[in-house]
């Protein structure tokens, strides 16, 4: 790596290098693999006539068709870093400056129909970064953070005015798309990314919402997220894991419902009041398919005073509904099922 930077940062010959057919390896200080980019062609040459270095190249990464557009002017010192990708609608441009012998960058990271701009430096083991009139889809948010380089890991806070609940998750088959080429589900990632906002648009459940994402390995989780409502109570999920199955991402967890108000649930849930028996959480077990926005229901749970219950009448109501999928957007169907559930509930000693 070292001698990669110190090639790129002195002038490269007038005379083109053209590199066809190979691959470029990223390892860290253990000689662990980070990633490997595939070359299909390169072209490094020094233009005398504008004192730059210039490097294009075209390749793959994990699988997805990269195109890189780097340059380094000596007189002005400004690097500019350019990447184009298919498969995920991922575009980044970059741009560094030196200010008073340190470079400064920014950057414009277009993803699907978002656009974040970073200003972040470099320093001696890690990136530091803020964010600077950014959005997701027309919402602005603010971020900050950092990525450690020894050990390798990161941190990153994300604030958004307001959460587009539909748009988010209409779109799940992106998270689909970028999780199968097992870009994420690397052994080497570690790290941290919360999202937070206080306002839930185009959601009749949940007001608040802080969505977890932690990265372990080769392991993605969104333990302790949690969505809340002054109403309905607070929804928090643990114990989950995403993960690609047989071509499919599929996050499996648990969902905890911590019910704030009993009547308020049971007039949502058209339970009729004989069967209103008192429920403090509802813990449900369930398999979240992202490409389809399908949702398995695999066990229900009742918690009241530290006690956590399943019964044979709930689990056969569950078998008997095992090969219906649940669809956010079309609730009938749940909302039938746990009202079967909680009658089923209601009559059990």
């Amino acid at each position: 790596m070292i001698f990669f930077k110190k090639y790129l940062n002195e002038k490269f010959s007038e005379k083109k290098l053209i590199i066809k057919k190979s691959k470029f390896f990223l390892n860290d200080d253990n000689k662990n693999i980070i990633f490997i980019y595939t070359i299909d062609k390169s072209k490094l040459y020094f233009s005398s006539e504008e004192n730059t270095n210039f490097l294009s190249t075209k390749g793959k990464i994990y699988k997805i068709p990269v195109k890189l557009n780097w340059s380094k002017n000596f007189t002005t010192k400004k690097k500019t870093t350019e990447i184009k990708t298919k498969k995920i609608s991922v575009d980044s441009f970059n741009e560094g400056s030196l200010i008073e012998g340190n470079y400064e960058y920014e950057n414009i990271l277009d993803l699907f129909s978002s656009r974040f701009k970073t200003k972040y430096k470099i320093l001696d083991k890690s990136i530091v970064f803020e964010s600077k009139k950014s959005l997701i889809k027309s919402t602005p948010i603010k971020y900050d953070g950092f990525i450690n380089f020894k050990p390798f890991n990161f941190v990153i806070n994300v604030e958004s005015k307001k959460l587009n609940h539909l748009y988010f998750w209409k779109n799940l088959y992106l998270i689909d798309e970028l999780i199968s080429t097992e870009l994420l589900l690397n052994q080497n990632l570690y790290g941290n990314i919360f999202i937070s906002s206080e306002e839930i648009l185009k959601n009749k459940h949940f007001s608040k919402i802080g969505i977890n994402i932690n990265f372990k390995e080769s392991e993605i989780n969104l333990d302790n997220t949690r969505l809340y409502s002054d109403k309905l109570g607070e929804l928090i999920i643990y114990n989950s894991i995403l993960q690609s199955e047989k071509g499919f991402v599929i996050l499996s967890g648990k969902l905890k419902l911590k019910i704030n108000d009993q009547d308020f649930f049971y007039k949502h849930f058209l339970i009729p009041k004989k069967n209103r028996k008192e429920i403090k959480n509802l813990i449900f077990d369930v398999s979240l398919q992202l490409n389809d926005r399908s949702l398995m229901v695999n066990n229900i749970y009742f918690e009241n005073n530290n006690k956590i219950r399943n019964f044979d009448s709930i689990d056969q109501i569950i078998e008997n509904n095992r090969a219906i999928k649940y669809d956010y957007l079309n609730s009938i169907l749940f909302r039938k099922f746990v009202k079967e559930i909680i009658i089923a509930y209601s009559q059990e000693g």
